[in-house]
């Protein structure tokens, strides 16, 4: 009964401060205060989370789920024979050979280091979408065509090559002949390009899997065997899952431990980014107290009678965080209806605003993304909801207190 009468006496004050001016204007000036820091506070966590989305689906566009792998290596031909050994859970999912190896390329007096991988055409497309993301050429042109590269689009601009152009591969090993010491080259020709706008295009090669491992192992062996799963977030735990179920020697790295450096950038960065806006929140909270410490001075004549009647010092203080609170849950309120727009219409009012100024503000040559994405996640609006809520409890309990240690003698003595 006493929360039910703390909560109207605390709703008449909120609809009482439009009689001072001055409090009304301290009062909206908070409302709004909050409802823009959380509008701002969503607005950036979704566009952080759309970045790490378009930039973790271009990663994995050419990034197998998990990368099964064996010491010793295992034989080529020997790759379909080994895949029936593994756990049923596993062998359902699409697999295909992979050799990979650190080489540089020279090209038109270019020289760019990048990465070889030797895939089987007939596979790989089970797997990784490569004929998806192919700007010339096809994965038969591997076969056809001894040594044959697909190169990334990038790489290739660098080095001055395209489709039918010649490139020398140098290999980190060298060999000693007549004329002393010299690195072992080989020399290629380019038959593809492919582009997934990141950085894969200017520094990753594609190419037959028999000669990739006769050039990079000296034979006809492999490095591991590339796994795509339905849900490649989920690559992590099924990787946990299978590893004491795998035959000797074999063991599984998912996608995530190659780019762990990446992931953990990224969420030390939202995680700042959060500390830094919610101050925005605390600021606007800070008003909330100012509000109801005049409140308190403009209401002592009422505390006191309160008091006096027999109201509990409790209830003084219930009565103003009611006040507080109901002021901040409309701000906030008002923040997340706002933020929740502005997540989902911030690509289109920046394209439009690029468009107006004709100017571009996001280069894709740096950032990969040449447009501002943004991926609303309702466990940050939680999230944002919940702190924004503690915000601005935490700032009437001071006011609260105040106002429930005023004596009923004391109040009413100038009324």
């Amino acid at each position: 009964m006493k929360k039910s009468i703390a909560y109207f006496i605390g709703q008449r004050y909120t609809r009482s401060v439009r009689q001072n001016r001055f409090i009304s204007f301290i009062s909206l000036t908070s409302m709004f205060g909050i409802a823009l820091g959380v509008m701002v506070l969503l607005t950036v966590l979704s566009v952080m989370n759309g970045f790490q989305k378009e930039i973790r689906e271009r990663m994995l566009s050419l990034t197998p789920s998990l990368l099964l792998v064996q010491s010793p290596l295992l034989p080529l031909d020997q790759w379909k024979e080994a895949k029936t050994s593994f756990p049923k859970m596993l062998q359902q999912y699409p697999m295909s050979p992979l050799v990979e190896g650190q080489v540089m390329f020279l090209a038109q007096g270019h020289m760019m280091g990048g990465m070889i991988k030797g895939i089987d055409p007939e596979t790989i497309d089970t797997v990784l979408p490569l004929s998806k993301h192919l700007k010339v050429g096809s994965l038969a042109d591997l076969k056809r065509e001894p040594y044959g590269l697909i190169m990334g689009s990038d790489l290739a601009q660098k080095l001055g090559v395209s489709v039918g152009g010649s490139v020398t591969i140098l290999l980190p090993e060298a060999h000693v002949g007549f004329a002393g010491v010299l690195p072992r080259v080989k020399r290629a020709t380019v038959v593809g390009l492919f582009s997934v706008e990141y950085l894969y295009d200017s520094s990753l090669v594609f190419m037959n899997i028999a000669e990739a491992g006769e050039l990079i192992h000296h034979g006809l062996v492999i490095d591991g065997l590339q796994v795509q799963l339905p849900d490649p977030l989920s690559a992590p735990i099924f990787a946990k899952t299978i590893s004491a179920q795998l035959p000797h020697a074999w063991y599984p790295i998912d996608w995530t431990q190659h780019n762990q450096t990446y992931f953990k950038a990224v969420q030390t960065e939202k995680t700042m980014m959060f500390l830094i806006l919610m101050l925005l929140i605390a600021i606007a909270a800070f008003n909330l107290v100012s509000m109801l410490m005049m409140t308190v001075t403009d209401k002592t004549g009422d505390i006191a009678i309160l008091r006096a009647i027999g109201a509990s010092r409790g209830m003084i203080m219930r009565v103003f965080i009611w006040q507080g609170l109901l002021i901040g849950v409309v701000g906030i309120t008002l923040g997340m209806v706002l933020g929740y727009w502005l997540s989902h219409e911030v690509t289109t009012l920046v394209s439009s605003l690029e468009k107006l100024l004709h100017r571009h503000f996001l280069s894709g040559d740096v950032y990969f993304i040449d447009f501002l994405p943004s991926d609303f996640h309702w466990e940050d609006a939680w999230m944002v909801f919940s702190t924004a809520f503690v915000l601005c409890f935490l700032a009437t309990l001071y006011p609260a207190w105040r106002a429930s240690n005023v004596l009923p003698a004391e109040g009413l003595r100038y009324e």
